[in-house]
C-alpha cells in the first residue's frame, strides 16, 4: 500500500472494510475507520486436513513430492519455465526417487503441457488435475512456486515453499521507481519476514531456486519450523468470526444501525 493511495481514499470512504492486517497503519494515519473483515481467500478450505490422499491414489506414500507450478499467465510460464526446469534437473540428481508434480491452469494448458512433454527435463512430472489440488498441496514435502494465490494456498496446506518472479526489464525497473515492496509474497508481506523464501529477477537461477528447495527436505528441524510459522500466520490473516462475507455483512449492517 501506498501512502498517497490512502490519503486518496479517505476523501471518498468513511469507513473502509479491509482484507489485510497490513495496511491498517496506512489508513490509521489519514484518520479513515476501518473494520477487518478477513480475505475471503481463506473461506475456502486448503488446511492439511487433506493430506494423504493424493499420495494414496497415486502410491506415492514413501516418496517426497516435490511440487512445481509454473505460473497460471503465459508471461509466467515464458520466464519462469527455464530456471524452473534447469531447477528439476538439479534436485533430481540429489533427490533421485523423489516424485516432481504439477497442476497446470486451464488458461495456459495446451502451452505449458506441451513445453512439459517436450524437455527431457520435466517429461516425468506428473501432471495432476485441478481436481487434486487441495490434496497435493496438503500432502507436497515442499514446494517451487510462481508468486501469485497459490502460495497463500500453499501456506494454508502448511507448505513448505519457495517463491520465485520474473518481469520483463523495463516493467521491473518502472516498478522499481514506483513501488519497493520488501516481499512480493502475500504471507511474507503480513509477516513482514521472509517465511517463504523469495527469488526476484537475476535471481531466479537453476542453482538458488535448488539450493534453497533442497535445504527444506534436507532440513527436517526448518521444514518443520517453517510448516508451522506459515499456519500461524495463515491464522493472524484469517480473523475471527465466521466467514469474511459474514463478517462483511454484520460489519455493514453496524454501520448502518449506527448511522
Amino acid at each position: 500500500m501506498r501512502p498517497g493511495r490512502a490519503k486518496t481514499l479517505a476523501k471518498y470512504a468513511d469507513h473502509l472494510l479491509t482484507i489485510q492486517t497490513m495496511d491498517k497503519p496506512y489508513f490509521d494515519a489519514v484518520g479513515l475507520a476501518q473494520t477487518f473483515v478477513g480475505n475471503p481467500m481463506f473461506d475456502e478450505d486448503f488446511s492439511p486436513d487433506h493430506a494423504g490422499n493424493f499420495r494414496v491414489q497415486k502410491g506415492l506414500e514413501d516418496q517426497q513430492i516435490i511440487l512445481v507450478l509454473f505460473g497460471s499467465r503465459r508471461g509466467e510460464v515464458e520466464s519462469l519455465f527455464e530456471p524452473f526446469a534447469g531447477a528439476i534437473a538439479l534436485l533430481k540428481r540429489d533427490f533421485p526417487d523423489a516424485q516432481f508434480a504439477t497442476i497446470v491452469a486451464s488458461n495456459v494448458a495446451d502451452f505449458l503441457t506441451t513445453l512439459l512433454k517436450n524437455d527431457p527435463r520435466t517429461q516425468t512430472i506428473l501432471i495432476a488435475s485441478n481436481d487434486d489440488k487441495k490434496a497435493l498441496f496438503a500432502d507436497a514435502d515442499v514446494a517451487l512456486a510462481c508468486s501469485g494465490t497459490v502460495t497463500t494456498q500453499l501456506a494454508m496446506s502448511g507448505t513448505p515453499s519457495v517463491v520465485a518472479y520474473k518481469l520483463n526489464r523495463l516493467t521491473y525497473s518502472i516498478g522499481q521507481h514506483v513501488f519497493r515492496p520488501d516481499h512480493i509474497s502475500l504471507v511474507n508481506i503480513s509477516a513482514n519476514e521472509r517465511i517463504m523464501p523469495e527469488f526476484l529477477q537475476d535471481d531466479v537461477t537453476p542453482e538458488k531456486l535448488s539450493q534453497s528447495v533442497a535445504r527444506l527436505l534436507k532440513e527436517p528441524d526448518l521444514h518443520g519450523r517453517t510448516s508451522n510459522r506459515l499456519l500461524g500466520q495463515i491464522e493472524t490473516m484469517k480473523g475471527k468470526g465466521g466467514s469474511a462475507s459474514q463478517r462483511a455483512a454484520s460489519a455493514i449492517i453496524n454501520l448502518m444501525g449506527a448511522s
